[in-house]
C-alpha cells in the first residue's frame, strides 16, 4: 500500500474533520527557533517548561518546546480551546490524555528533528518515530528488545537490511506498547510484530498478546527514520498532515 503524501494544513484556521473511523497523522518539524519557537513555549503549562528546561543541551530543550507547542496548537484545533487552556494528564503507566474529555484521543513521538503525532476520535491510540541508527551491536539488543520470532526473522534478511529491519520492527512494537498504554511496563519481547522493513503490516487486526485486537499501520516519513501507528479495533484508515512552514527568519 502507498500512503499518500501528508497534507498542508492550518489548524487555527479550521482543523481538518476527524470521521470516527479515521486517525489523523501529523508530521512536525522539531528544529525550530527565533520567533517560531517563542511563540510555541508560551503556550506550554509550567510543567511542560520544567520537563523542557531539564535536558541537559539547549537543542534537546528546543525540541522538546517545539513537540509539545505544536501538538497543543493541533489538538486546540480539535477541540475549539485556546492551546494554553488545554489540561492534558498522566495516565498511572505514563500516557498522557485530555483531561476531563478524554477526546480527542492523541499520542506523541519524536526522534532528533521530527515528531508524529497522532488523534483519534476515541480510539486509543499509539505512535512511534525513530532515526535509523547503524549499530554494531544490533544483535544483542535485538536480543533483550525482540521477541524469539521476530529475531529469528531479522537473522533471515540479508545483513544489509538488518538496520532498517530493526527499527521497522522496533517503531511498530513501540507504537502497540503506546497503544496499549503500559509503554515499557509491557516487555517489548513478550509478543510479535512484523520485522521486514518492506511488508506492510496486515490491515486485518493483529493479536500482539492476548485479549487484545490492534490495527498497524506504517507511516511513511522521511529518509533515515521510521514511524508506526497502532490503534485499538475502529480506525479504518489514516490521513496525513503537517503544519505550515513557519515564517523565514522566524
Amino acid at each position: 500500500m502507498t500512503l499518500p503524501d501528508f497534507e498542508t494544513a492550518l489548524p487555527e484556521a479550521a482543523a481538518p474533520f476527524l470521521a470516527d473511523g479515521d486517525a489523523h497523522v501529523w508530521l512536525l518539524t522539531l528544529d525550530l527557533q527565533g520567533a517560531a519557537l517563542d511563540e510555541l513555549r508560551a503556550l506550554l503549562s509550567t510543567e511542560e517548561r520544567h520537563r523542557a528546561a531539564a535536558f541537559a543541551f539547549a537543542h534537546l530543550q528546543s525540541r522538546h518546546v517545539a513537540a509539545h507547542g505544536q501538538m497543543r496548537r493541533i489538538l486546540a484545533a480539535y477541540t475549539g480551546q485556546p492551546p494554553q487552556a488545554l489540561r492534558i494528564g498522566t495516565r498511572q503507566q505514563g500516557k498522557p490524555y485530555l483531561d476531563p474529555e478524554d477526546r480527542p484521543a492523541f499520542n506523541l513521538s519524536h526522534s532528533d528533528g521530527l515528531g508524529l503525532l497522532a488523534v483519534s476520535q476515541s480510539v486509543a491510540i499509539g505512535a512511534d518515530i525513530e532515526r535509523i541508527r547503524p549499530s554494531p551491536d544490533l544483535a544483542g539488543i535485538a536480543e533483550t528488545t525482540m521477541s524469539p520470532a521476530e529475531s529469528a526473522a531479522l537473522a533471515r534478511l540479508p545483513v544489509n537490511l538488518r538496520t532498517e529491519a530493526f527499527f521497522a520492527c522496533w517503531t511498530r512494537k513501540e507504537a502497540v506498547m503506546k497503544c496499549d498504554g503500559r509503554g515499557f511496563g509491557l516487555e517489548p519481547a513478550s509478543f510479535t510484530v512484523p520485522v521486514d522493513p518492506a511488508t506492510r503490516p496486515d490491515p486485518r487486526p493483529l493479536n500482539p498478546f492476548p485479549g487484545t485486537a490492534m490495527t498497524l499501520f506504517d507511516v511513511s516519513v522521511p529518509v533515515g527514520f521510521r514511524g508506526a501507528v497502532a490503534a485499538l479495533p475502529g480506525i479504518r484508515a489514516l490521513r496525513f498532515f503537517r503544519l505550515p512552514a513557519p515564517c523565514p527568519g522566524c
